[in-house]
């Protein structure tokens, strides 16, 4: 996911390069360039702080770990291939205050893609870990 990002970043840029090049000809024109990126920029990232913001709304601190888990289980992972997405059922999302906490996840890979019931736990040192995994089902590409 993240090299989509950079490929649409870079794409970004140079499209605004050529968009606006017309603006480095003259120091007046210069000038109103840097006043319009001035604006521009708090605004972008307010609007990606907000975006992340969204995304990562009702979503605890148990499900992100309990993800970047499942995204690096060998076993998973050799069932669904190379991880590209997951789903949620945003009525199984558990609480922040949850130990354990229990969720259902579709994750989708190049070669499936596999319902899974996941359990975490979070131990003394305050680390989340798997506790449980059940398949449920898993569709072949």
């Amino acid at each position: 996911m993240q090299i989509i990002w950079f490929i649409v970043e870079v794409l970004g840029l140079l499209i605004s390069y050529y968009v606006l090049r017309q603006f480095f000809t003259t120091p007046q024109k210069r000038k109103s360039l840097l006043i319009f990126y001035l604006i521009i920029t708090p605004l972008a990232i307010v609007a990606g702080l907000f975006g992340r913001y969204m995304y990562n709304r009702g979503k605890s601190e148990s499900f992100n770990r309990g993800i970047e888990l499942l995204k690096n289980d060998k076993k998973v992972l050799d069932q669904i291939g190379r991880f590209e997405s997951y789903t949620v059922i945003t009525d199984s999302l558990p609480k922040e205050t949850d130990n354990p906490a229990k969720f259902k996840v579709t994750l989708n890979g190049t070669d499936g893609s596999i319902y899974l019931e996941c359990v975490m736990q979070k131990d003394e040192g305050n680390t989340w870990f798997l506790k449980e995994l059940k398949e449920d089902s898993l569709i072949k590409k």
